[in-house]
């Protein structure tokens, strides 16, 4: 993105080093006044590094007038036009070879969205490619119908009846490129009502899209059970409640029935749409996965799934199942955005479905989640001992450790990254801030023994000190 290229060998902080990149970027040109930066969460996770890392550099540059901050809409270049800047013509010692502390080159990223790309079925996947290459129609090398295709749609819907129970069509069922585009999809199909967007706080997912497209967004308080319901807004002006009621992010929560049925008769008396974000539910390690809350109420739920976490993020391959009442708007936003996945990758991945490969696949790696769970659940346990409490640790690939008398700082985050560890903060997915000051969540799927054992004690080190 923008050609940011982070060093995590040099001797400056990855936050000195993306101001200095920007800074210079804007100084030069390239990008221009009034141009909209990313939002923090977003470019953190395309450069791999902590969201702090974003935030301290753009809140520098919004210090330095190199940014503007529009509330509501996000940050914005500012204009700098009629400015002539020497230094573009100029050589010198570029920035980034200042000297500060040297930051461990060997980074342990606790990534709560990142699976074991290890397990990736490498030869399965390249053979199936390479069948559909060659046995499908040339209109596959060009542009996808705009729901996706439609053997892929056909195998999600079989999938989902097995793995969780869901009875849907395969016309209900739309193709998109992840969660963050089906949310794009949902601000342009709810914005004309001007109605606004209940989440979850904290929450994880969509909120700056939501925010980017103009939406009101109102925060309603999680516990260690999911959204309170009794804390919605009382007015008639929400039209859409998100919330990710089988496996909570990032407190890990599962939402129980009553509080479904509060929520389902909350969005019935205002005729509002509810999404389910059911981004893992696959990797529950007591029982079996969580009943979806469409379950309940088909023709008010929206359900999102995704296969990023079960199976491959750099596919790019999501879903939704829309309600009838909203499917054909929706198909047509999606042709005018124009949100796409790659036709091959389609019918490859519902060939995958449809031999039951993706069924076995998720036993296996339930299998090896479970084992990782396990064998850091005791590490952290003997680092800390009766100092944490472990939250959230009965699915997915993430667990909430809350510090009982500690407290964090952006300073400590940085310390971390400087001792050779990535984690994220809780507080930095809460909308009200200081709740959350004392948890971490820490992601485990894509880490090895040795990976995990080094991180946990570059943890119990750093806060040691």
């Amino acid at each position: 993105m923008f050609g940011l290229q982070m060093d995590r060998s040099s001797s400056l902080s990855l936050s000195a080093q993306l101001t200095a990149q920007l800074r210079e970027m804007i100084l030069a040109g390239r990008i221009i006044g009034g141009q909209q930066l990313p939002p923090s969460r977003e470019l953190a996770q395309e450069l791999r590094v902590a969201r702090n890392v974003v935030i301290q550099s753009y809140e520098q540059l919004l210090a330095e007038g190199y940014l503007e901050s529009r509330v509501g809409a996000g940050t914005f270049v500012a204009d700098l036009r009629g400015y002539r800047w020497p230094g573009r013509f100029s050589g010198g010692r570029p920035a980034h070879e200042a000297a500060v502390p040297e930051i461990a080159r060997d980074v342990i990223d606790f990534n709560a969205g990142q699976p074991d790309l290890s397990r990736f079925p490498s030869m399965q996947w390249a053979k199936l490619l390479k069948e559909v290459s060659l046995e499908t129609p040339e209109r596959a090398f060009g542009f996808e119908p705009p729901a996706g295709e439609w053997s892929l749609r056909s195998a999600i819907a079989g999938y989902l009846f097995r793995a969780k129970g869901i009875v849907c069509r395969p016309e209900q069922i739309l193709i998109v490129p992840g969660v963050a585009q089906a949310g794009d999809l949902l601000a342009k199909l709810f914005r004309p009502s001007g109605r606004a967007v209940a989440l979850e706080d904290p929450c994880g997912y969509n909120r700056e899209v939501f925010i980017h497209h103009g939406l009101e967004t109102l925060p309603v308080p999680v516990d260690y059970h999911g959204i309170r319901p009794e804390e919605l807004p009382s007015h008639a002006g929400v039209g859409l409640i998100y919330v990710v009621p089988s496996h909570q992010f990032p407190m890990g929560g599962v939402l129980p029935v009553q509080r479904r049925l509060q929520l389902l008769e909350y969005a019935a008396e205002r005729d509002a749409y509810i999404v389910e974000d059911d981004y893992d539910s696959e990797f529950r390690y007591r029982g079996e996965p969580i009943q979806a809350l469409r379950h309940l109420a088909p023709e008010r739920v929206i359900y999102l799934g995704t296969f990023s976490k079960i199976f491959a993020p750099g596919l790019r391959l999501g879903f939704m199942v829309m309600p009838g009442a909203l499917l054909d708007e929706a198909c047509r936003l999606k042709e005018q955005l124009n949100l796409r996945t790659p036709s091959l990758t389609q019918l490859a991945m519902a060939r995958f479905i449809d031999s039951r490969a993706l069924d076995r696949h998720v036993y296996q790696m339930k299998k090896v989640y479970a084992a990782k769970r396990k064998r850091f659940i005791a590490l952290l346990s003997a680092a800390f001992g009766a100092g944490i409490r472990i939250c959230g640790e009965n699915a997915g690939l993430h667990l909430v450790v809350e510090f009982q008398d500690r407290s964090f700082e952006v300073t400590d985050m940085e310390r971390l990254l400087e001792n050779g560890v990535v984690v994220d903060w809780v507080e930095d997915y809460a909308v009200g801030k200081g709740c959350h000051r004392h948890q971490l969540v820490l992601g485990y799927g894509g880490l090895g023994p040795e990976q995990l054992a080094l991180g946990v004690e570059r943890i119990a080190k750093t806060l040691a000190h």
